[in-house]
């Protein structure tokens, strides 16, 4: 706790292998991925401050010309973060020794199969049938069909009230149309619940499927509960950005829809870091309190507790899923903060202090509320990576099509022009990002070095391995003679 638990700590100055020896690699990847995110969110903020002051200086006009830079910096900032964070991921692995921990994971206690000889090696190991594990596949994929069509109807029934409250004269007050903030407030609790619900589902699902490693585990955990929340999370945004904009007799956009985007945005950053903080903080406590409450009944005594027992009734903070919610919040973040950066330029900053206090709160929320968990070894953050490149790509798709279709940037050109330039910004950007993508290396030389040193001792000494300058080394039994001396003054 000295050594990481700080009020004030800079994120790149976090002790993150204090967290390794203590909690294990799995959450010190997790804080370490944290630190790295919050850091590159500094540069994020600076270009999203500039873009709301371009905006602001041209009567807070959200189409305002500094907006297709922005998209583009936002653009090269994605990849360049993303890029920087593998070269991070491979140099923490190294140091911590977790390279090549996947090819050598051990089954999940919960793994269930048939104990056969294996065919490659002759032991024996447990075996479930390929048609059994497809089965099972079926019906998970079966149900989270079912759960993405049920929030498709709840985002429906969204939208219906929203056309509804929107005309109410009843919600006008002092000229202002209240109804389009109530729905923003209906939709940014709606996408809470939903997504915890939904990832309670998930886990029941991924349990049925019996996967063999927690890496296969926690990767089709992932799959199912991004598919659950890209559209719970984003839909709303779509619909407010790429449709109303084209039905304004049917649901007409308060002020001008890159207006009401922002809005919506906005509303949805503050009230996560309100909910999101605040949860994290009083529902361990609260429930920390209702234990001690029911097993305190019949006792006399003021403190009837050891602190062994006062321990075990905080809460349990799982080894897989405490880190696959708080990567889930993160990443959900971080297409808020970028696929739609056009309408809110401030959403960048907002998610720095959001991350600035979520780190700060997690820390202090392990070390305090609660149990100490199981240390688990990981090599890098899985899934995630490559569900935050999607996103990457996405942000530049969505950008750019707000900048030629939503906005008014290009609102005096032809349909045609404004797909031209649609094109042309998503086309040149993305080549931009693949030109930095491959220009910086995915692992730092000096790591590739130590690999290659840490792969020829393992071969040599564990394994047994000759190399090709063995034989020149080979000499035979008497020719070499080892004199011992007792002091380093002795003649040779």
């Amino acid at each position: 706790e000295d050594k990481w638990l700080q009020a004030c700590q800079l994120p790149w100055r976090q002790n993150v292998t204090a967290v390794k020896d203590y909690y294990g690699e799995k959450i010190g990847m997790y804080f370490t991925y944290l630190g790295h995110y919050t850091t590159w969110l500094i540069y994020a903020a600076i270009g999203g401050f500039i873009g709301w002051i371009g905006v602001a200086g041209d009567n807070s006009n959200p189409s305002a010309p500094v907006i297709p830079y922005l998209c583009v910096f936002i653009a090269v900032w994605c990849t360049l973060f993303l890029e920087f964070w593998k070269r991070t991921e491979k140099t923490t692995a190294m140091k911590w020794g977790m390279v090549g921990f996947e090819e050598d994971e051990q089954d999940r206690p919960e793994f269930e199969g048939e104990v056969t000889l294996s065919p490659v090696t002759g032991r024996p190991f447990r075996y479930f049938p390929r048609k059994h594990y497809l089965f099972r596949q079926t019906i998970s994929i079966s149900i989270v069909l079912a759960l993405i069509s049920l929030v498709l109807a709840v985002i429906v029934g969204i939208f219906v009230l929203r056309v509804i409250l929107t005309h109410s004269q009843a919600l006008v007050v002092g000229g202002i149309a209240l109804g389009g903030t109530i729905v923003g407030l209906i939709n940014a609790v709606q996408i809470q619940l939903l997504n915890a619900l939904y990832t309670t589902v998930a886990v029941k699902l991924t349990d049925y499927e019996n996967h063999r490693t927690d890496t296969e585990y926690e990767d089709s955990l992932i799959g199912k509960t991004f598919a659950f929340t890209f559209i719970n999370s984003f839909s709303m945004l779509f619909y407010t950005a790429f449709v109303k904009p084209y039905i304004n007799t049917i649901d007409p956009c308060v002020n001008s829809c890159m207006s009401e985007l922002s809005n919506s945005l906005g509303t949805i950053f503050l009230t996560r870091l309100a909910t999101g903080s605040l949860l994290k903080v009083l529902m361990p406590q609260i429930n920390k309190y209702m234990r001690k409450r029911n097993e305190s009944k019949g006792f006399t005594s003021d403190n009837p507790f050891t602190e062994v027992e006062l321990a075990f009734m905080q809460e349990e903070y799982h080894v897989t899923l405490g880190t696959f919610q708080d990567f889930a919040d993160l990443t959900i973040q971080f297409g808020y903060a970028t696929m739609f950066v056009a309408a809110y330029p401030l959403s960048t900053a907002v998610a720095l202090v959001n991350n600035y206090v979520g780190m700060r709160v997690d820390a202090w929320r392990l070390c305090h509320l609660m149990r100490r968990p199981e240390p688990r070894s990981n090599e890098d953050i899985g899934t995630w990576y490559s569900i935050l490149e999607i996103i990457s790509t996405a942000a530049v798709i969505t950008n750019s099509a707000l900048v030629a279709f939503t906005a008014t940037n290009a609102i005096n050109q032809t349909w045609a022009t404004r797909v031209w330039i649609f094109i042309v910004m998503g086309s040149g950007i993305l080549l931009i990002k693949k030109f930095i993508a491959d220009y910086v290396p995915d692992v730092p030389r000096e790591v590739e070095i130590q690999l290659e040193r840490q792969k020829l001792y393992v071969d040599k000494i564990m394994h047994n391995i000759p190399d090709d300058e063995d034989e020149d080394f080979k000499t035979k039994q008497g020719e070499t003679t080892y004199p011992i001396k007792r002091t380093d003054d002795d003649p040779q």
